[in-house]
């Protein structure tokens, strides 16, 4: 969470500079469930969509579901 990086990617999805983050695997975007599951939450709230490119993880309660399941 702390990666300067990730936070710029944070304040520009605020500024709607995108519509879609697109990560290989949901490891590599958190290694922390509770900071993936919060950072996702912050980003649809500003109508950004996190797209696994290795994952098919849908927004739905059951790719909710999954998203708790990875470690981290």
């Amino acid at each position: 969470m702390n990666r300067p990086a990730f936070q710029q990617m944070l304040k520009d999805s605020k500024d709607g500079e995108f519509q879609a983050v697109i990560v290989h695997k949901m490891d590599r975007f958190s290694r922390n469930t509770v900071d993936t599951l919060s950072t996702i939450d912050e980003l649809k709230s500003c109508g950004i969509d996190v797209i696994s490119a290795y994952e098919r993880i849908e927004n739905t309660l059951m790719g909710n579901l999954l998203l708790k399941s990875f470690p981290g």
